[in-house]
């Protein structure tokens, strides 16, 4: 699904709730094939297993990040490049998703700065340990990551070499 994503985004006229229903339909044939749990933590999917995350891409980060590098490149080329500039007038004629991704952007995370995508990682994760912080159960689990004993890296070890099912993974996180 990614690969297929990753040619489509900017060339399809997507808005931000549509990656979001993206992100929805794999959460359910995740759950579907047992491999995740309804009341499970979906900020987990999308955390590096290095991490105690199941190291999934979201749709709905990965076309930011896309969107943000397709404008910034345009934007770069306009001066030189005719075709660039005139991709960009258009868009931004038509007030689309990918001429308005730094004000999306800046709204979304409260970036103070124009986004680049070393700040827009560390904004998405950010966002991600935010959510997990709200829920009662996992923020136990992420909670432990700050005490020194705890390594969060080593504990993950037998998540992502170990011999487990999906289910068995979910069900013991």
């Amino acid at each position: 699904a990614m690969s297929l994503l990753n040619y489509y985004v900017g060339v399809l006229r997507l808005d931000a709730t549509q990656y979001e229903e993206l992100d929805n339909a794999v959460r359910q044939i995740l759950l579907k094939h047992h491999a995740h749990y309804q009341p499970a933590c979906k900020e987990r999917l999308y955390q590096p297993r290095k991490e105690l995350g199941r190291g999934l891409h979201s749709a709905e980060y990965r076309s930011e990040h896309m969107l943000l590098l397709l404008h910034d490149t345009l934007k770069q080329g306009s001066a030189t490049s005719t075709r660039r500039a005139a991709i960009i007038a258009v868009e931004r004629k038509a007030k689309t998703h990918l001429a308005l991704i730094h004000e999306f952007l800046a709204v979304k995370y409260s970036l103070p700065e124009p986004a680049n995508c070393a700040t827009l990682t560390v904004a998405q994760r950010a966002r991600l340990y935010s959510e997990i912080r709200i829920k009662v159960l996992h923020k136990k689990l992420y909670k432990a990551a700050g005490n020194e004993a705890v390594s969060v890296r080593d504990s993950s070890l037998w998540l992502a070499h170990g011999n487990i099912s999906p289910r068995e993974e979910a069900s013991l996180c």
